[in-house]
């Protein structure tokens, strides 16, 4: 039986597979074959060479075939492809083709082959020998038989043989290739194709196969016992590892064997089992001689004591498994990744050289490396002071953190700072590279181990100004502006044509919003400089003019609809310093009054006019001029929850004085104030109403402003630019009742005044602080207020100066503002700084030698810049306000003992901490007790003098004494060291600016006799 399989390089596409038998012939003679596309397929002519042939065609057609050629016989034509495989006999040599009728034209491929009968016998195999042989293949044998011929191949099963040799006619000698353990047919196939076989003439017999050896590794002196594991062993197999033969080889069955591995060199060695018929099975690298480690080198060969360093340990015969350990604490993530190389990461370790050992686990072998890694203490950054500089560098700073050692470096950002000085092991002082505008991480680098503060310090470019907002203002000054550009920095300040600015702030490094100071008339370039003296300016960005048109800024309104007591509103938008705020409040009952109206600008607010009453309606009208600038929220408080109340808040520039109002109410379908006649030319007529039904539009002349809703009520105004009489009306959508006020504002008379500066500019909580104010347009008669508490013994000394006693107040920052007599006013916000005292917590090092000079960091809070130090009343030098807790400072010279230490800051607060240092005297010996002993030492004495210190070391000579106890500042208690017979100058050290004192000859040493013996 047989199955025929053909298989292609990917899927074909409608294969048709035809397989045919003859019997017959044997040898290929002649082919044929050609394609076209017409209704009849033909292969075209070839010559055979004998007689006696078969002629056999078959085509491949894309329509069908109808039949065979002349003289064919059809032998299938398939379905459904229709294609024909034919045949004839010829018995004489000549010239044939094979050809086929289509049922229609298309195209087709059409071959002829022929086949004809043997000319020579085929051979035949009559014998193998060796007739057997190992599985494996390579047993060279003999066959026998007959009509052998040269080119003859040789198979054993399906299995080619090699080194196939053509001796003679009948003898071949080949090489047997694997195979399956069991007979295999021997078959020779000659050069013609024809073949003879001997069934079963080989049979394959398996040799032993080592597939494990357990354990795999042990030492290289030999004496493992392992079990080796596989199949095929038989009795008296013998054993080698390598080619050394193992001892104590036991055969326990056909899998598995024990034995004892021999003596080898490092590495992996082959362990080969051999039968006693001669087969035998390997296993390369089948076991692993391990020598003794050794450790050559570790990288990085230092690292943080906190553990965590990855490292790599080099050396020879690290086997898997083996443990590695920094002094005696284990490593992690320890990796064999070879016999050389070992990764590992470090454990945490003291400071100091720790000894790398690495341990194989096949004999607990070892080799270590001493001093192989160096554990060093990670320095930490925790803060920056000054944290900001400019980009171009060179500002001086002072780095706290922990772990700063002597030769530290220091990074911002990947550039290295300058004059780098490492004060302690917690400060250090530098000097900023270059460089780029924005943050930049500050690294302390200490021996290889760095400690970063990530966005530690900011770089401060060079500011742009690129616009202003309002871009003008009267020359009087205090224009609330925006100022936009880039790289603002706190700290920055503005001027306007040469003058500085109030009420600056830094909102972001884009945004700066401050007052205007006074100006000329006409255009001014607007400067920020920041910190640095780093500035940036746009030319006639703001212009100053004589007057300001009067003109409409914002409007908003509430209005809850239900009883309400207070109620607050907000103007949409920051205000300008200067404007007028007109604040309408109407409610629906006649009960509720207006107790205030104030808002969180802390302007103060005047009754226009009000309250004016109709059915059930009542409403008034109030204004503050000059108001402060910035957000700002109104609150109007009732005496009562008010019904329906109606607030309307509108700001109005160019105005600021109230001139004449009108009030009237009614029950029509047009409201009216009735009217009232302006003083002056170039007013704000400014109307409301409150109405019971609603307002439909404004009066004639009138711009509405806001109708509220839902309560339809109106805000409306005019300008009008000569005196007369005036008055305010709306039109309602129905007839009901109102009420309807107006109000006119004229453009101030005289110029608002301005605050520029105070001086000092901060003071104790308790007030009391003597202030100059500085500015413009003071009238006599102004008042001061420092936030809302009013300022004492106020003198306007001119219109640029008033004098003033600060009043009591809370810390931080507080408005100060100057009202004159007409209600105009003027402020500077955070103008004046409530500050707490001082207090002092502590003093490190806390002592010094009483010649003065040592470095001290004093700790505590409210320390302000300026601030002053004095210790026992003498002052420090060098002092540097760090920050409002930290001032380091050199201390003076003083005298032997404690001195308090007192912090001043400029504004005459003070804060001390008693006996805070201690100064420390050169010491004097006085007296030594007992003055002579053993020159074996061991001698108890105590030691009198003066300015002894805690941490004072004593020398006899030049050896130091033990057991040194500083008592007091006038007695040491020692013992003395040996030394040589006769007397030594004893010396006390102190260890605070290493002061030493001495007394010469204070100790005698003696020989202690000896008694050997008595006689008799």
């Amino acid at each position: 039986s047989n199955t025929v399989t053909v298989t292609f390089s990917q899927a074909a596409s409608y294969p048709d597979i035809r397989i045919l038998e003859y019997r017959g012939v044997t040898a290929l003679d002649v082919t044929a074959g050609a394609s076209g596309s017409s209704a009849t397929a033909s292969s075209g002519a070839a010559t055979t060479t004998s007689a006696n042939e078969l002629i056999f065609g078959a085509d491949l057609v894309a329509t069908a075939t109808a039949a065979a050629g002349s003289g064919f016989t059809s032998r299938i034509i398939t379905t459904p492809d229709e294609d024909i495989a034919e045949d004839k006999t010829v018995t004489t040599a000549g010239s044939n083709s094979a050809t086929a009728a289509l049922t229609s034209a298309g195209a087709w491929v059409m071959q002829m082959v022929t086949f004809s009968a043997a000319s020579v016998p085929a051979p035949t195999v009559s014998g193998v020998s060796p007739n057997n042989g190992s599985t494996g293949g390579g047993t060279a044998v003999t066959i026998t038989g007959t009509n052998f011929a040269s080119g003859a191949t040789v198979t054993f099963g399906t299995a080619a043989a090699t080194n196939v040799v053509v001796v003679s006619s009948t003898t071949i000698t080949a090489t047997a290739p694997a195979g399956s353990a069991g007979a295999a047919t021997v078959t020779v196939t000659n050069a013609s194709g024809q073949s003879g076989s001997l069934t079963g003439g080989f049979t394959y017999t398996a040799g032993p196969a080592v597939s494990s050896v357990s354990p795999s590794s042990g030492v290289a002196s030999g004496g493992t016992a392992v079990t080796i594991t596989g199949t095929n062993f038989s009795s008296g197999a013998t054993v080698t590892f390598g080619g050394s033969a193992a001892t104590n080889v036991v055969v326990v069955n056909s899998t598995t064997i024990t034995a004892t591995a021999p003596a080898g060199s490092a590495g992996t060695a082959t362990v080969t089992v051999a039968n006693s018929g001669g087969p035998s099975g390997s296993l390369s690298g089948g076991f692993t001689y391990v020598g003794q480690p050794t450790v050559s080198g570790v990288s990085p060969n230092s690292g943080s004591n906190s553990g965590g360093t990855a490292v790599t340990i080099t050396g020879t015969n690290f086997a898997t498994g083996a443990a590695v350990k920094f002094g005696t604490a284990a490593a992690t993530n320890v990796v064999v990744v070879n016999s050389t190389t070992i990764t590992a990461t470090t454990p945490a370790g003291s400071a100091g050289a720790s000894t790398v050992t690495v341990t194989n686990s096949v004999g607990s072998q070892s080799g270590s490396l001493a001093s192989g890694f160096t554990y060093v203490v990670q320095p930490t950054v925790s803060s920056v002071s000054p944290s900001s500089g400019v980009a171009a560098g060179g500002t001086a700073v002072t780095i706290t953190g922990t772990n700063f050692a002597t030769g530290a470096t220091v990074k911002f950002g990947t550039a290295a700072a300058t004059n780098v000085v490492v004060v302690s092991a917690t400060t250090i002082t530098s000097t900023t590279p270059a460089g780029t505008a924005g943050s930049a991480t500050v690294t302390v680098t200490v021996n290889g181990q760095s400690g970063s503060l990530a966005g530690g310090f900011t770089y401060i470019g060079q500011p742009t100004v690129s616009g202003v907002s309002p871009n003008n203002g009267p020359t009087a000054g205090g224009t609330a502006v925006t100022i936009t550009g880039a790289n603002f920095a706190t700290g920055a300040t503005v001027t306007i044509g040469g003058a500085a600015a109030t009420s600056v702030v830094v909102v972001n490094s884009t945004t700066i919003t401050a007052a205007t100071p006074a100006g000329s008339a006409g255009a001014a370039t607007v400067t920020v400089t920041n910190v640095g003296s780093q500035s940036g300016s746009l030319a006639g960005g703001f212009t100053y003019s004589s007057s300001v048109a009067i003109a409409f800024a914002q409007v908003a309104s509430a209005t809850p609809q239900s009883p309400t007591a207070t109620v607050s509103v907000s103007y949409p938008a920051t205000q300008t310093l200067g404007d007028l705020n007109v604040v309408v409040v109407g409610w629906n009952d006649v009960a509720s009054t207006v107790q205030s109206v104030k808002d969180s600008a802390g302007n103060t607010y005047r009754l226009a006019i009000g309250p004016t009453t109709g059915s059930g309606l009542e409403q008034s009208i109030y204004y503050a001029a000059n108001i402060a600038g910035g957000s700002n929220t109104v609150t109007v408080t009732f005496s009562q929850a008010a019904s329906y109340p109606d607030i309307r808040i509108l700001e109005y520039r160019g105005v600021t004085a109230l001139d004449v109002t009108a009030g009237a109410s009614g029950s029509s379908a047009t409201a009216s104030s009735g009217a009232a006649t302006t003083t002056s030319a170039n007013e704000l007529i400014f109307g409301a109403d409150l109405v019971a039904t609603a307002t439909a539009a404004a009066g004639s002349g009138f711009t509405s402003r806001i109708i509220t809703t839902p309560d339809e009520d109106i805000a409306e105004d005019k300008t009008v630019t000569t005196a007369g009489s005036n008055s305010a009306t709306a039109a309602l959508t129905s007839a009901g009742a109102w009420v309807m006020q107006m109000v006119t504002f004229s453009a101030a008379s005289v110029p608002a005044p301005t605050v520029s500066s105070v001086s000092p500019n901060s003071g104790s909580t308790g007030g009391g602080t003597a202030v100059t104010i500085t500015g413009t347009n003071f009238a006599s008669g102004a008042t001061v207020t420092f936030g809302t508490a009013a300022a004492t013994n106020v003198v306007v000394v001119n219109s640029t100066t008033i004098t003033a006693a600060a009043p009591a107040g809370s810390a931080g920052a507080s408005t100060v503002t100057v009202t004159n007599s007409s209600g105009q006013s003027g402020s500077l916000t955070g103008g004046f700084t409530y500050t707490a005292g001082p207090a002092v917590s502590s003093v490190s090092p806390s002592s010094g030698v009483a010649s003065g000079g040592t470095a001290v960091t004093i700790t505590g809070t409210n320390f302000s810049s300026g601030a002053t130090v004095t210790f026992g009343g003498s002052a420090a030098t060098n002092v540097v306000v760090v920050n409002s807790t930290t001032i380091t400072a050199t201390a003076p010279a003083g005298s032997a003992g404690t001195a308090t230490v007192t912090v001043a800051n400029s504004g005459g607060q003070s804060g001390s901490l008693p006996a805070a240092f201690t100064y420390v005297g050169q010491p004097t010996v006085s007296s030594v007790s007992p003055n002579s002993g053993s020159n074996s030492g061991g001698t108890a004495v105590t030691i009198t003098g003066t300015n002894f210190a805690t941490g004072a070391a004593v020398k006899f000579g030049t050896a130091a004494a033990t057991n040194v106890v500083v008592v007091n500042s006038t007695t040491i208690t020692a013992t003395t060291p040996a030394g040589s017979a006769g007397a030594s100058t004893v010396t006390v050290t102190n260890s605070v600016g290493s002061q030493s004192g001495s007394l010469a000859s204070g100790f005698t040493y003696v020989v202690q006799p000896t008694v050997s013996s008595v006689s008799p």
